[in-house]
């Protein structure tokens, strides 16, 4: 029998508050895809079984890590987690698929049981790199019951593969360090995300089945590396950031444009760019912070007026580096507005 770890308080109550904030399958796969990313890792892996989806990446676990797991859903943890960005509050997200996810990592096999109120330990084989198996929620459980989530069926995973598949080109934009992103699926074909090295302000993001290309993104990118200018106390943020215009995807224009930390939100800039930063944002990871006299929102206000002055730079030198027809795509419509995100206020 492993070591067990109580949970002080009502833990599957808590995680049926929180799941709801961080509910999609898209969701959770990016906030695995983050926590790699997070750790430097260049790789990811999600397999898909009939029993469970497993996940992978080349970083072990460190004892933060796990202290943040073994305490996820604690009030205190989540706070901390949201600001460092480190597996914790983004975890939550796994429990809308699986009742017992487990951790494998660092000789370690970590299951946490949201019904018994605790996290088991045990000694395992110790493997290369971080692995999470997340085995398919099937049939109606307490947990099921207690996080008011149902069951996973044979076309919910279908969806999960196909919708998860169809984001890679937006996923992949902005991440600092993951270049390759696999997906094993049910029926044995492998899908490869790959970010191709910049050429320049190019960036190009390739989409494989087997050994085929079979999809393609072009973007204009222009970025500021993090600086000491931007300093707000109560405030440990990197002021790096970054716009991309979308050239060609699929040999079409592409038309979703929108707000980025890191990873996308569901905040649309309203211009004919996505822009990334590392903005405050809220739990549900879809919009901005934006509502008082915080110093996150005084933060965010000062990345978007940045985000403006660079949007405006990279339109002048942009004019002499691609097709006039591009080129006017990348101006902003005359009747631009946009509270959520004001770039151009």
């Amino acid at each position: 029998m492993g070591k067990k770890r109580k949970y002080g308080f009502d833990f599957l109550k808590t995680l049926s508050q929180k799941i709801g904030d961080l509910s999609g399958f898209v969701l959770m796969c990016r906030e695995l895809i983050q926590n790699a990313d997070d750790e430097e890792c260049d790789w990811i892996r999600f397999q898909f079984t009939p029993k469970a989806l497993v996940v992978q990446n080349p970083s072990a676990f460190n004892d933060d890590d796990f202290e943040n797991i073994r305490t996820i859903g604690s009030e205190g943890k989540i706070k901390k987690a949201e600001k460092a960005g480190r597996f914790g509050v983004g975890f939550v997200s796994v429990f809308q698929i699986c009742d017992h996810p487990v951790i494998l990592s660092n000789g370690i096999e970590l299951t946490i049981f949201p019904e018994n109120q605790e996290a088991v330990e045990n000694d395992y084989e110790d493997i290369e790199g971080t692995e999470f198996f997340l085995e398919w929620a099937r049939e109606k459980t307490q947990v099921r019951q207690g996080l008011k989530k149902e069951i996973i069926t044979d076309k919910d995973i279908a969806n999960f593969e196909k919708n998860i598949i169809a984001s890679l080109h937006d996923t992949m934009l902005f991440l600092r360090y993951v270049r390759k992103i696999e997906i094993d699926l049910i029926n044995g074909q492998k899908v490869i995300g790959k970010r191709q090295p910049d050429d320049g302000h190019w960036r190009t993001i390739q989409i494989y089945k087997g050994n085929e290309k079979e999809d393609e993104s072009d973007w204009m990118v222009f970025e500021r590396p993090k600086t000491s200018i931007v300093e707000i106390a109560g405030v440990d943020r990197s002021d790096a950031i970054g716009v991309a215009f979308p050239l060609i995807h699929n040999g079409k224009e592409k038309s979703d444009r929108m707000v980025y930390c890191t990873l996308p939100t569901r905040t649309p800039t309203g211009l004919p760019v996505s822009v990334n930063a590392d903005f405050a944002i809220k739990s549900d990871r879809a919009t901005l912070v934006d509502e008082g006299f915080s110093p996150d929102v005084q933060w965010n206000k000062t990345l978007i007026d940045r985000l403006g002055e660079l949007y405006v730079d990279a339109i002048i030198e942009a004019r002499d580096l691609i097709e006039d027809k591009h080129f006017a795509s990348m101006l902003p419509p005359d009747n631009y507005s946009n509270p959520a995100c004001p770039i151009l206020a």
